[in-house]
C-alpha cells in the first residue's frame, strides 16, 4: 500500500471519532429533563419529534446526529474501498469476509440515521421494524468486525488485532449488559457503539503518523498498526 493510500485509509478511520462529537453536538440542544448518557439510548438523540408528554424530551438538532450516521456509513464505505488490498494481503478471503462485514456495519450506521426514532416507530411498526434492523446491523454488526480484525490481523499486525480483540470482548460486554441492565442502557449500548470506534481512531492516528517510505517500500503488509 503506497504512503498516500494509507495515509488516506488512517485518515478515514480517525474520523469514526466525529460520531462522539455529533452526539455531544446534538445533546447540548436536549429540551425538558437533561439528557442522561447513561441512561437514554443513543437513538433518542436523532428522534425527530418530542412526542406527546406533558414535557417534551428530544434534541432540536437531531438533524445533526442523523446526517452524521449517514455520513459515517458512507465514510466505512469508503475506508473499506481504500483497506480492501491490505486486507486481502493479510488473510486473503478471511480479508474479503472482513471486508464484507465492515460493509454491513457501515449500511447499520445509515440505516439508522435513515429510519431514526419517531412517534410513527411503535412497536410492531415498519419504522420501528427499520430503524430495529438498522440499529443491529450497526451494534453487532461493529462488534463482528472487531473479531474478524482480531482473526484477519493476527499475522501481519499482532498488536492491531490484539486490540480488536480486546475491544471486541469490551463490546460484547456492553451489549450483553444492554439486554439485562435496562437503567443503564445508555451506558452499555455507548459501550458497544464505541468499541469499533475508539479501535478506528487508534489505528487511523497510527496509521497516519506510519513513515511514507517505509510503507511504501515494504508494500501493501508493511502498514504499521498498534
Amino acid at each position: 500500500m503506497s504512503a498516500a493510500r494509507t495515509r488516506v485509509l488512517g485518515l478515514l478511520l480517525l474520523l469514526s471519532g466525529a460520531f462522539v462529537v455529533a452526539e455531544v453536538v446534538t445533546a447540548s440542544a436536549w429540551t425538558g429533563p437533561a439528557y442522561s448518557w447513561t441512561g437514554t439510548v443513543i437513538s433518542e438523540l436523532g428522534r425527530t419529534d418530542c412526542g406527546g408528554g406533558a414535557v417534551p424530551a428530544c434534541s432540536p438538532w437531531h438533524g445533526v446526529i442523523n446526517a452524521m450516521m449517514l455520513a459515517q456509513g458512507v465514510r466505512v464505505v469508503l475506508a473499506v474501498a481504500v483497506g480492501l488490498s491490505l486486507l486481502r494481503g493479510a488473510a486473503g478471503r478471511l480479508g474479503v469476509v472482513t471486508a464484507g462485514a465492515a460493509l454491513v456495519y457501515g449500511a447499520g450506521i445509515a440505516g439508522v440515521g435513515l429510519a431514526p426514532l419517531s412517534d410513527a416507530a411503535v412497536a410492531g411498526s415498519p419504522e420501528a421494524l427499520r430503524h430495529g434492523v438498522a440499529a443491529l446491523l450497526a451494534i453487532g454488526g461493529g462488534v463482528l468486525v472487531l473479531v474478524l480484525l482480531a482473526a484477519t490481523l493476527r499475522r501481519d499486525h499482532p498488536r492491531a488485532a490484539l486490540l480488536a480483540a480486546v475491544l471486541a470482548v469490551t463490546g460484547t460486554a456492553g451489549g450483553v449488559g444492554f439486554a439485562v441492565l435496562p437503567d443503564l442502557q445508555g451506558l452499555t449500548e455507548r459501550v458497544a457503539v464505541y468499541a469499533p470506534i475508539a479501535w478506528q481512531v487508534v489505528v487511523g492516528s497510527v496509521l497516519l503518523v506510519v513513515p511514507g517510505r517505509a510503507a511504501s517500500r515494504r508494500g501493501p503488509r508493511a502498514v504499521a498498526a498498534p
